[in-house]
């Protein structure tokens, strides 16, 4: 059996594509991430994964351009047996991203590293007095209005070809997958997921909390003002209530999955990645706000 799976970077597909490749069997490959950024809309790179006789998982991120052959990705999709979309909520999404930005490996700047890591104890300390967009913009992003491209670009592309996604792939919701509700994905799979999966050494440092609704307790009022207009229409495309932006108020926040979480990615101990997640990020970003310019 050949089996593609897409989706954002942060969104699960790294977890999902090692626990079908063990359910698999001994004798399956898995292909993680095969010509990265690009890699979901090479049409002979496909080609050759799915010419091969053993079974195969194949996972690839995407990264939302006006550019993007979206009729390459689903000639793609067609050469497998099977596909899965997992779609986790954005605003997770953007929290796992920033925190992640810090992986020594993505040669983020110094400067703005100290300031992401003052900023990330500030509200670990005083949760209600800094909104988790000035975590994001001025270090991971120049400003709040690059932030808002990036996000607003994403999303919208997104929910463009929800419609095509969801008539040509099986789409997994992360919530799903991380509370283990596997029926409905086994059966389209033929597969049987279950238990612990074991992931390579190299890719654990992309574990972070192993659950959702962070954003609860990450963000404010203010946050929800500025990501309400920005995410809500996909909220509701892909299944989310849009309504729903109930937060909690936690009197501190937990620094193993913000500030010492950055640290120990930044530790010179850390593997270095084979291609830096968030510069391809970061050039993604660069792109949506030199055409917004033109």
């Amino acid at each position: 059996m050949k089996i593609l799976i897409l989706g954002l970077a942060k969104s699960g597909t790294t977890a999902l594509a090692y626990k079908i490749h063990a359910a698999l069997g001994l004798n399956a490959r898995l292909e993680f991430e095969p010509d990265t950024a690009s890699g979901a809309e090479n049409l002979s790179l496909h080609d050759d994964i799915t010419s091969i006789d053993d079974p195969v998982v194949t996972k690839n991120l995407i990264f939302p351009t006006n550019q993007m052959n979206w009729d390459n990705i689903f000639a793609n999709v067609a050469k497998y047996d099977r596909a899965i979309w997992i779609a986790r909520d954005p605003r997770d999404i953007i929290i796992s991203n920033f925190f992640y930005h810090w992986f020594q490996g993505h040669k983020a700047k110094p400067e703005a590293y100290r300031l992401a890591l003052a900023r990330t104890r500030a509200k670990e300390s005083n949760p209600a007095g800094t909104p988790f967009v000035d975590l994001v913009a001025g270090t991971m992003t120049d400003n709040r209005a690059q932030l808002e491209a990036w996000q607003r670009s994403w999303y919208d592309i997104l929910t463009g070809v929800a419609d095509r996604i969801s008539a040509n792939m099986y789409v997994l919701r992360y919530e799903d997958f991380v509370d283990e509700r596997f029926g409905e994905l086994n059966q389209y799979l033929g597969l049987s997921l279950e238990g612990d999966t074991e992931v390579a050494d190299e890719h654990r440092r992309v574990v972070r909390t192993r659950g959702y609704d962070n954003w609860r307790r990450w963000f404010t009022d203010e946050d929800i003002k500025f990501f309400r207009p920005i995410l809500s229409e996909y909220l509701n495309t892909m299944g989310y209530d849009a309504n729903d932006w109930a937060l909690e108020s936690p009197d501190r926040l937990p620094a193993a999955q913000g500030s010492e979480y950055m640290e120990k990615l930044r530790s010179k101990d850390a593997r270095k990645s084979r291609r830096p997640l968030s510069s391809r990020i970061k050039s993604k970003i660069t792109a949506i706000l030199s055409r917004r310019r033109v």
